[in-house]
């Protein structure tokens, strides 16, 4: 009768220590895809951030453009409130 490690191929006794090397080459892959998806989210969440800035920037510079039209109206100068909405909206919304 044969015994099994006679039997078993000859390289297959180095599986187990060749295997342990694997597990640092994906736990670096694994750190390189969190960082990256992590960089996407701060991204996203700022692109997100410019694009509601700058939507209530256009939203003010409606009101007062609006308001102005409204208040001008009875006097005649509607480039006045043209001028103000302007204003406005070139400040960006940021105080």
């Amino acid at each position: 009768m044969q015994r099994l490690e006679q039997a078993a191929p000859a390289g297959s006794r180095r599986v187990g220590r060749e295997a342990s090397g694997q597990v640092l080459v994906l736990f670096a892959l694994s750190v390189v895809v969190f960082l990256g998806m992590a960089a996407l989210v701060v991204d996203f969440g700022s692109w997100l951030q410019d694009r509601r800035t700058y939507q209530n920037a256009a939203d003010a510079a409606a009101l007062v453009g609006g308001n102005a039209v409204v208040a001008l109206a009875s006097e005649g100068s509607p480039l006045a409130a043209v001028e103000s909405a302007s204003e406005i909206a070139g400040s960006d919304g940021r105080s």
